[in-house]
């Protein structure tokens, strides 16, 4: 090379990202395919007494029932693709049916 020549420096291109598959769905720091095999926990969310588990083990995250209720909706729809209940005030009527209606049956 001579003393003459200028030597542009190099700049860091970005590579333009891959577009997602519409049957992808990213939850803060992971993503689900479809293709993916389901744990048994996750397959419990379908039933009450799996998504009230599931909402319990959120209270030490949040700062209301309501929120740990929100938390564990996302999540459920994540892997579901729909919300399991329809608001707050009907997911607390279910668990209070379901909690009624196990203690009777002990």
């Amino acid at each position: 090379m001579n003393k003459n020549t200028k030597v542009e420096p190099k700049t860091a291109v970005k590579k333009p990202r891959k577009p997602r598959t519409p049957k992808e769905v990213v939850v803060k720091t992971f993503t689900i395919k479809p293709e993916f095999r389901y744990e048994k926990h996750i397959l419990a969310l379908q039933k009450i007494e799996g998504f009230y588990n599931e909402w319990t083990s959120r209270f030490g995250y949040a700062k209301s029932n309501e929120e740990a209720y929100e938390m564990t909706e996302v999540f459920f729809q994540a892997y579901f693709g729909k919300r399991r209940f329809k608001n707050y005030d009907c997911f607390r009527s279910s668990v209070s049916q379901w909690l009624k209606k196990r203690n009777d049956s002990k």
